[in-house]
């Protein structure tokens, strides 16, 4: 008897994004996107991730967003942020993503579901759990590069970058997979699935039954 189903990725509305962020989108070409998700939370020590990606979006003159959550990124990604870089505390990733060149990420599942959906090309930095597993899948599609946290530099940046943008097949096989994204609900055959699965019979008399109803006062 089959054990498991792969559905595919969920769908998501996407949101409104922030006015300042909407603007800075509208002024120039489509940016770059960075973002650690929720496993880098510490900018003492990952303070480096952020200022080489800044370096590297400098030097090959490309506008970037990146997104923060912490109070303490923020205060000093302040400093660096200019006409090219804007600095986001939160983004919905179904809103910004299509408004995007490429993204750098940290390989979580969701935020690859979200840039297949867009037709990004990704570079992936994996940290923790899945995260290998995830962005060597998304290495195999086609669709991304990945770069080690003890490997990320300036210059290793640029050189990963420019293959990212250099190379068509990379934004090609991006939005292949897009369409086929598109086509996709997860939540449509995993509710199907769960309406098909034969509910156990009770063993209790009848009288002990539920009537299947919830009314207002059991609820209370």
């Amino acid at each position: 008897q089959e054990k498991t189903a792969v559905v595919g990725f969920v769908r998501y509305e996407a949101g409104p994004l922030p006015d300042a962020l909407t603007s800075f989108l509208r002024r120039g070409e489509p940016p770059i996107i960075f973002t650690l998700g929720t496993v880098a939370t510490d900018i003492r020590s990952n303070a480096h991730l952020y200022d080489a990606t800044i370096s590297a979006a400098r030097a090959l003159g490309q506008r970037l967003v990146i997104i923060a959550k912490q109070d303490e990124r923020r205060q000093h990604l302040s400093k660096a942020a200019d006409g090219d870089v804007f600095v986001a505390e939160y983004v919905d990733y179904a809103a910004l993503f299509p408004c995007a060149r490429l993204v750098i990420h940290q390989g979580g599942i969701g935020t690859i579901g979200l840039a297949l959906r867009a037709g990004l090309p990704m570079l992936i930095v994996p940290f923790v759990a899945d995260q290998q597993s995830n962005a060597l899948a998304a290495r195999n599609l086609g669709v991304a590069r990945t770069i080690a946290v003890e490997d990320y530099s300036p210059e290793r940046l640029v050189a990963e970058l420019e293959t990212l943008m250099g190379d068509a097949s990379y934004l090609s096989k991006a939005r292949e997979v897009a369409i086929r994204m598109h086509q996709e609900n997860g939540a449509v055959p995993a509710c199907d699935l769960l309406e098909r699965i034969e509910t156990p019979r009770q063993s209790h008399p009848p009288e002990a039954q539920s009537s299947g109803r919830v009314t207002a006062g059991a609820c209370a």
